[in-house]
């Protein structure tokens, strides 16, 4: 009877240990799955993203925000995402405004 109650003593030494581990592993875990959400919630918070439909003005291409303004479409845009705009001018403007430069610069070139 001695040697039974020993045994089992010492089988239920070894299953707290080993019930203690577990326990620890599973705290360790839910702190890691916790760190993880907080990251994924953080990088959700920073995502700015533009989909649906946006009221654009067919001349000037200002677009009507939730508010009902309209808004120059670059200030839209950089609200609403990350974009960032550069501006340049493209080739068929350059002749329309500057024609005089556009000849001289441009047309030497063909």
């Amino acid at each position: 009877m001695k040697k039974t109650n020993e045994h089992l003593e010492k089988r239920i030494a070894e299953r707290t240990i080993e019930l203690s581990n577990e326990v620890a592993e599973r705290k360790r875990y839910g702190s890691e799955r916790d760190e993880v959400i907080t990251q994924l919630q953080d990088a959700l918070t920073q995502i700015k993203t533009l989909t649906g439909l946006l009221p654009t003005c067919s001349s000037c291409k200002n677009i009507r925000d939730a508010e009902g303004n309209w808004v120059q479409m670059e200030c839209y845009i950089q609200e609403h995402s990350h974009a960032r705009f550069t501006h340049g001018i493209c080739p068929e403007c350059a002749q329309r405004l500057y024609p005089d430069v556009f000849d001289k610069n441009f047309q030497s070139g063909e």
